[in-house]
């Protein structure tokens, strides 16, 4: 709750130049004409137009309120997760079953309303690429309610498994399998040759981008440790 107010608070402050000239401006128009004309004077019409012109600070301000707020989670969850290697009809002299661990980024909405059509980025230098959501029905995009959180398929690592494969898709040469990699937003059925699995073995951070079509984007730094992500400033 403290969290919470603390964020609307920081809302307020980022606009309070037009909160505070709405409210200026709607106080003005509706005092005015009583100091130049008296109270005998003024017309029905300046009374309606003034308390119109305040009403709207207020609902501004009731949009601030109840808006949805993001949060990302520094606490990371893993799941074992098999891979196979498809065949695509061919005979092979060998396939593999790999097992690696998905590391999944907890999104939390702590807003007062529900965040819609959420999507999960990895950012690497000026590349941004979609990842997907756990949810099987909402993988692209995913609408988080009050007090609930999703999970984002963020990464996985390598655990056990052959160290190579021989890659169909490639003429049948001998390739050594990722440690990590990400997923793009399509990927359900994880295929060690699969095009939406990219490999970060190169890499040593990167950063997660929440955005929402009615919650601001919320992003935070990420470590690639040496057998799990770990979340710097969410």
């Amino acid at each position: 709750m403290i969290e919470q107010r603390t964020i609307t608070m920081r809302k307020l402050s980022r606009y309070k130049g037009v909160v505070v000239g709405s409210i200026v401006i709607s106080v003005s128009f509706f005092a005015l004409p009583y100091w130049v004309f008296g109270l005998d004077k003024v017309t029905p019409i300046f009374t309606a137009i003034g308390g119109l012109l305040f009403s709207i600070p207020i609902k501004y301000l009731w949009y601030i309120f109840k808006q949805p707020v993001l949060k990302i989670k520094e606490e990371v969850e893993e799941k074992s997760i098999p891979i196979k290697q498809k065949t695509y009809g061919l005979i092979i002299e060998k396939t593999g079953n790999w097992e690696y661990s998905a590391n999944r980024i907890v999104v939390e909405n702590i807003g007062r309303s529900a965040a819609k059509n959420c999507k999960g980025w990895i950012v690497i230098g000026e590349s941004k690429e979609r990842v997907c959501w756990t949810i099987p029905t909402e993988r692209p995009n995913a609408t988080i309610s009050v007090k609930d959180e999703e999970r984002l398929n963020f990464c996985a690592y390598y655990k056990k498994g052959p160290k190579t494969y021989e890659a169909i898709t490639k003429g049948g040469i001998q390739k050594n399998v990722p440690q990590r990699f990400a997923s793009d937003e399509n990927t359900i059925q994880f295929d060690i040759e699969d095009a939406g699995i990219k490999s970060l073995d190169d890499q040593e951070q990167c950063e997660v981008l929440i955005t929402s079509d009615n919650a601001e984007p919320v992003k935070a730094e990420v470590m690639f440790e040496k057998d799990k992500i770990r979340i710097v400033n969410g």
